[in-house]
């Protein structure tokens, strides 16, 4: 009974969450549960700036079983096809806890703010920082990481500005796709340029897949 009771608050808890993302759900995205499962959800973005204008994005939010407790991240996925640094290229699944430095918080951290992660993750414009918005959180991680590894959080070994060199390094060990942050920091060759055609690959492709519903 006692189980029952705890699935049961947790549930309710969940459907708070949804009632209130029909009024403060980002703009351009939608989400909804499926039938079967309210930590079953099935969502689209549709991109109005950036790299990625015109995107229209499929994905996929699951809900672990002891949300909303501690830990509990939800897992986004790509259904869409997205080159992306924070996007992991085989499995489509999207890096959403470095936003919240690293920890999910029970009554500070909610499914709206992970759709808004996912928004401005992807309206991404030519001269934006691809740390896209997770600047914040890797700096955390980062100092949190070096910290228990006994090292300084003062001179970040690369001099000032903030320990640059240290946000870069902790970007590097949480990419999902390498390679494509790589291309994105090759400002001075051709590697940019690369990027971003591949982006608007992934928009095209997106458009022409528009009437396909994934099961």
């Amino acid at each position: 009974m006692r189980g029952y009771r705890q699935r049961a608050l947790k549930d309710y808890q969940i459907m708070l969450e949804f009632r209130h993302l029909k009024l403060h759900a980002p703009a351009g995205v939608y989400i909804l549960p499926s039938f079967d499962s309210l930590r079953e959800w099935s969502g689209v973005l549709f991109v109005r700036s950036g790299v990625y204008k015109g995107g229209i994005l499929r994905f996929s939010l699951r809900l672990p079983r002891s949300y909303p407790a501690n830990g509990a991240c939800p897992r986004v996925v790509f259904q869409t096809r997205v080159f992306h640094p924070h996007v992991h290229p085989q499995t489509g699944q999207v890096d959403i806890l470095s936003h919240f430095g690293g920890r999910w918080v029970a009554g500070e951290h909610y499914i709206v703010l992970v759709l808004q992660v996912l928004k401005s993750m992807m309206h991404v414009t030519s001269q934006k920082d691809l740390t896209l918005g997770l600047a914040v959180g890797l700096r955390q991680r980062g100092r949190k990481e070096k910290k228990t590894s006994g090292g300084s959080t003062e001179d970040g070994g690369g001099g000032g500005g903030g320990g640059g060199d240290d946000d870069n390094e902790a970007t590097r060990r949480i990419a999902l796709h390498l390679a494509a942050l790589r291309m994105w920091q090759d400002v001075n060759g051709t590697g940019r340029l690369d990027f971003l055609k591949k982006a608007r690959a992934c928009v095209a492709f997106s458009i022409a897949d528009r009437f396909k519903n994934p099961e």
